[in-house]
């Protein structure tokens, strides 16, 4: 874990520049983005939750979206199973919207086959196709969550690893001077970012 004050001086020096800001403004936006785009592209352990808050309505598809739960990445998404002894069983998503608009007509079921998120007026929902056949059993979704807004010079990171900082720093270092036009200098930035997260996840990752 480390500061906004933290990240800015490390800035200062990895990027020769003093006069970069990230704990205010726009630079503090920027700092934000490329955080979340850091959590999204790995799986943190830090940032993997579960969401237990909803329980099924018999015949009723959808449900609002649990509040201040903001996935970044939905891992998986399940509901108990009455008849195998309320077993938690996964449901899908559906692989395209004829198969939705197929199944969600059909007869309710004690799990659903497949899931989708929706929008109704700005209540945030989830759906099921078809709708739960049984009332009162757990609904359970894992997933890497948005990080906390860094907000001010206090703020904190949630990592656990400080080499996990250390990525942050080279990452927004990168942009910054990508957005000067130092496209060598940014590379050689991203690469330092690129290997310390390959050393905490291996090679499997996406680029940041």
């Amino acid at each position: 874990m480390r500061t906004v004050t933290d990240i800015q001086s490390m800035l200062g020096v990895v990027n020769r520049n003093s006069t970069e800001v990230v704990a205010s403004g726009t630079g503090l936006m920027l700092l934000n983005a490329v955080l979340r785009r850091i959590v999204l592209a790995y799986p943190w352990p830090e940032f993997r939750r579960q969401n237990s808050t909803l329980s099924s309505v018999a015949d009723q598809s959808a449900y609002t979206w649990p509040s201040e739960f903001i996935p970044l990445d939905i891992i998986l998404v399940e509901i108990q199973d009455m008849d195998d002894g309320d077993k938690y069983k996964q449901i899908s998503l559906p692989p395209d919207e004829n198969t939705w608009n197929t199944v969600i007509a059909m007869a309710s079921a004690t799990v659903p086959s497949h899931y989708r998120r929706s929008r109704s007026g700005t209540t945030d929902r989830i759906e099921f196709a078809p709708a739960p056949k049984n009332t009162g059993k757990t609904i359970r979704i894992t997933a890497i969550v948005e990080p906390a807004e860094l907000t001010n010079t206090d703020s904190q990171t949630e990592f656990m690893q400080r080499i996990a900082d250390d990525a942050l720093v080279y990452s927004i270092a990168g942009e910054l001077l990508e957005i000067d036009g130092d496209i060598a200098f940014a590379d050689r930035q991203l690469m330092k970012a690129k290997f310390l997260l390959d050393k905490l996840f291996g090679n499997e990752a996406a680029p940041v």
